[in-house]
């Protein structure tokens, strides 16, 4: 079978010129650019700092590549920061523009999907720019940390575009590829461990195996997430008890996705219910997953494998931002696109011009309503950026006193966190979330790494936490923040150890910092 051909369905036919197709591509990405442009002008936020520090020590120290982020294991990730810390230093654009360089590329990857199951250029380009310009995606394609989900989703969509189609041999090129994805989605989030459900579903769909053989070809590479997934929990346990830890409540954080996704109510962080648009949403997909099935609709099995397979990592944790639903949506997206061409094929002469009147009207409308949300979540993105800005103000006006030969034992005398006032004045877009860092300046920003971007201009040093009793005997200075500025105070104790117990007793969070390695 071609692989042209991998959906039995007709799609919608319109007579389009293939040059053409390269017009609309274009034009889709240079929407999807227009509206993305306000995040190049960002900063770092929160863990951007973490990741920027991660991605510096993996240039000092390649003993650094394979180690785990803290209790998570993303190394992949670190390698893309360090990547970009050869090119851009301590310049946020240039990370920015990284980000929106992989959300552009799973575009592209989307665009090639949907060509592999005959779907016309115009079609595909409004299916794409929907997806690139919706709020559903924004959070990866805009904030530094989050790009592993870019990075994975693109391994997703390589290895759907690289299955063989029925009767086509498994080439060298296409087993070497198919591995080296699954190994860059294993080195970039945890949530790889879905792979034996991807290999399923590509089994079914795309190679159009029986069920049975599907089946044995996706436990044939369980054992790898299995193994992978126990020594996850053993060796970085952290605090992974309380983060994954919502029960039922995180269960249904799918049909509340699905019914923002629909429009029928609007995406919250938390606090998700089963009521009536999450039952209409979840009724309605499933209605479609069945119309599918029933037409063995090669896309519509694929899009519900995107659709729903990335939440199953994630059912146990009790938030949901748009990081967890860039993912999904693509899926969204493809069983929409997949039934509509099914609706439009069936039908003839007038019937079929209204309906077609009606998909672009509706798609359109879709895609206009996603951009005009994105204004508003870049009006927060910009507030957010700048509480952090001021903090990198006066971090650098006092950099050149940051020791770089000694400890140092950070403390936060202020108690000022201007996250709290936005979260009270309310959000322009959907309802946010924010990390907040008791111990950090602000509640923003970790100390370490915070310091170390500011003292990197002047070479260094790189810092780190360390607790402590590792920096007992020590020389050690200490550093406060207070109202709008760092300042160095005398110290309180004979050694760092007893230094933290002072402030502890007095209330206040300290933290030591070492310079590294």
């Amino acid at each position: 079978m071609s692989e042209r051909a991998l959906d039995r369905s007709p799609v919608l036919r319109m007579s389009i010129p293939r040059v053409s197709a390269w017009v609309l591509l274009v034009a889709a990405f240079g929407l999807a650019l227009y509206v993305h442009a306000p995040s190049l002008r960002l900063g770092f936020s929160s863990d951007d700092f973490d990741w920027w520090l991660d991605g510096r020590m993996a240039v000092e120290d390649s003993g650094v590549w394979f180690a785990p982020s803290g209790t998570f294991y993303r190394p992949a990730n670190r390698w893309s920061m360090a990547v970009d810390y050869l090119m851009f230093r301590t310049d946020p654009m240039g990370f920015h523009a990284t980000n929106l360089l992989l959300h552009l590329s799973a575009g592209a990857l989307f665009w090639l999907l949907l060509g592999r199951f005959g779907y016309r250029p115009a079609g595909r380009a409004l299916a794409i720019a929907i997806w690139l310009c919706s709020p559903f995606t924004l959070e990866p394609a805009q904030s530094v940390a989050i790009r592993f989900e870019l990075i994975l989703l693109l391994c997703w969509l390589g290895l759907v575009l690289v299955w063989p189609a029925p009767a086509r041999p498994w080439r060298v090129w296409r087993l070497a590829v198919a591995v080296l994805l699954s190994l860059l989605g294993a080195l970039t989030k945890e949530s790889w461990v879905i792979l034996p459900g991807f290999v399923f579903s590509c089994e079914l769909w795309i190679a159009r195996r029986s069920i049975a053989s599907a089946v044995r070809r996706s436990l044939a590479v369980s054992m790898a997430p299995v193994t992978y997934t126990i020594a996850y929990f053993h060796f970085f346990p952290g605090d992974k008890g309380g983060y994954f830890s919502a029960g039922i409540e995180g269960l249904l954080k799918v049909p509340h996705a699905l019914a923002a996704f629909l429009g029928l109510t609007t995406l919250r962080p938390a606090g998700f219910r089963l009521d009536a648009p999450e039952l209409l949403a979840a009724l309605f997909v499933c209605l479609l997953t069945f119309l599918g099935w029933r037409r063995r609709s090669a896309a519509c099995g694929l899009a519900v494998a995107f659709l729903l397979l990335p939440f199953v990592p994630i059912f146990p944790v009790g938030f949901m931002t748009t990081r967890y639903t860039t993912l999904p949506f693509l899926g969204f997206v493809l069983l929409l696109y997949a039934t509509l061409s099914q609706i439009d094929s069936a039908s003839t002469g007038r019937v079929r011009l209204a309906i077609r009147v009606l998909i672009a009207v509706g798609a359109s409308a879709v895609l206009a309503t996603g951009i005009v949300q994105m204004s508003k979540e870049s009006l927060d993105a910009r507030l957010y950026s700048d509480a952090h800005l001021r903090l990198i103000q006066e971090a650098t006006a006092f950099r050149a006193e940051i020791p770089a030969d000694r400890a140092i034992v950070v403390v936060r005398l202020e108690n000022e966190n201007p996250l709290v006032r936005m979260l009270r004045d309310g959000p322009s877009g959907f309802d946010k979330m924010y990390f907040q860092r008791q111990y950090a300046p602000y509640g923003l920003a970790d100390w370490a790494a915070l310091f170390s971007y500011v003292r990197d201009p002047d070479g260094g040093p790189i810092f780190v936490d360390v607790a402590p009793p590792a920096a007992a005997g020590r020389e050690y200075a200490v550093i406060a923040h207070v109202q709008d500025k760092f300042l160095l105070i005398p110290a309180q104790a004979a050694g760092v150890p007893q230094e933290v117990a002072h402030w502890m007793q007095q209330g206040t969070l300290a933290r030591v910092l070492v310079p590294w390695p």
